[in-house]
Formats: C-alpha cells, sequence, structure tokens
C-alpha cells in the first residue's frame, strides 16, 4: 500500500476484480533536451537517448470515468494517443474488457516541442491506474507510454536527472540528485507551426559525432552531479 492507500502495482499483470472508480492523473510538460543524440547501453549497445528538461509549470490533467462497454473515448476527439495508452493500461492491469470515458485538460501547446501528447499520455496511464486503486512503477508507466505514442520522453520520472531511451521506453543512465536551478528561455515565432516530430526522419550520425556525444554525456553527469 502507499501512503495515499492505492496499492503499488507489480509487472505481473494481476487481475483487477473490484469495481473500477473515476481516476485522475497528472503529467508536466518539458522544455525540450538537455542532450540529445545516440549513446552506449547495456553490452555496449547503441541506443537513441536524450535528457529531458522537466517544465513543472504546466501539466495535463486526465480524469477517467470508466465503464462497462468496450472502448475509450477521448475527450477532446483528438487526444487518440492518450486514449491507446488507456486501453493499454487496462490491459495491463488485467481488465480485458470494458472501457471509459477519458477526459483531457492541459494548457500545453500542441506540436511546439513541449512535450503534450506525452504528459497527455502518461496522465491517461496514471488516472487509469488510479481508478483501479493502484500506483504503477515509473518504468512501467514509460514503457506504456512508448507502446501508446512510438517515442516518449522521460515525464513519467518527474524531474529526476537521467537519459532515457526514448524508443524503448527504459534508462539508459541516472545521473542522481537533481537538476541545478534552471532559468529557461523559450522562444516561438507567432508565424510557427504545429510539427509532428515522428513523422520526420531519424537522424542519422557517423562515427565522429557518437565519439562527441560519449563526451557530452560525461559532462552532463558531471555537471548534473557537481
Amino acid at each position: 500500500m502507499t501512503r495515499s492507500g492505492h496499492r503499488t502495482s507489480s509487472d505481473n499483470n494481476e487481475a483487477i476484480r473490484l469495481p473500477l472508480a473515476v481516476g485522475v492523473g497528472r503529467a508536466h510538460a518539458h522544455h525540450g533536451e538537455f542532450l540529445q543524440g545516440v549513446f552506449e547501453g547495456e553490452n555496449g549497445r547503441l541506443c537513441r537517448g536524450l535528457v529531458t528538461l522537466p517544465l513543472t509549470s504546466q501539466e495535463s490533467l486526465a480524469t477517467f470515468w470508466p465503464h462497462e462497454q468496450t472502448g475509450i473515448r477521448p475527450r477532446p476527439a483528438n487526444r487518440t494517443k492518450a486514449a491507446r495508452a488507456a486501453a493499454l493500461t487496462l490491459a495491463h492491469i488485467g481488465i480485458a474488457e470494458g472501457g471509459g470515458e477519458l477526459t483531457i485538460e492541459s494548457p500545453i501547446m500542441i506540436g511546439h516541442g513541449y512535450g503534450s501528447s506525452t504528459a497527455d499520455v502518461i496522465a491517461a496511464i496514471r488516472a487509469v491506474a488510479a481508478a483501479a486503486g493502484l500506483t504503477l512503477r515509473q518504468s512501467t508507466i514509460a514503457r506504456l507510454a512508448v507502446a501508446a505514442e512510438g517515442a516518449s520522453d522521460a515525464i513519467a520520472y518527474g524531474d529526476q536527472p537521467l537519459l532515457f531511451a526514448q524508443r524503448e521506453g527504459r534508462t539508459i543512465e541516472h545521473f542522481g540528485g537533481e537538476f541545478p536551478p534552471l532559468l529557461l528561455v523559450g522562444l516561438r515565432e507567432g508565424s510557427a507551426r504545429p510539427i509532428d516530430t515522428l513523422t520526420m526522419p531519424r537522424a542519422r550520425y557517423d562515427g565522429e559525432e557518437i565519439g562527441l556525444f560519449r563526451v557530452l554525456r560525461g559532462l552532463a553527469n558531471r555537471s548534473i552531479r557537481q
């Protein structure tokens, strides 16, 4: 049990047999990446990773109303990724049938690099878990988020500084401690249009750039710790 009275889930997909209640979940935005590139993971395998800059002043609020009919109905209707995340969460906690209404309320600008879709997705996952009286592990939330939208920032881990594999939903390295106090300045032109980053081709890096990422990773670790 957690302090809030919610159970902490395991990863064994234990079936939930009690009636679901209305659940609420929240997740904050981010302000882009402190570092992003290709890095060595376990056994020296290269994988794409990033260090997300949290933006805790803005957050997405998800409310889940369960019902016996199958399917998730999102409001607004265009929050399809959040709806997919809600359905995946129901399946993960062992509810094969059933669905609900999912409402997303968020001031985060869509398509301008503030992690609006990931915030919606993670808030939705937390809302469904809360409806079942569960608090999912951060690693579980991260994996569900990637399954729902293809790639996800490390918003599931709050403001923890870590190198995160955004297309695999796992932590490459935890830098420990906290980010130092930062003043973030964002600039957006009035004519700027939303961008769907998942439709853009993936960046390709040569050996020299990958070597530079190794140096930058060490510097990021040192700067955050010290």
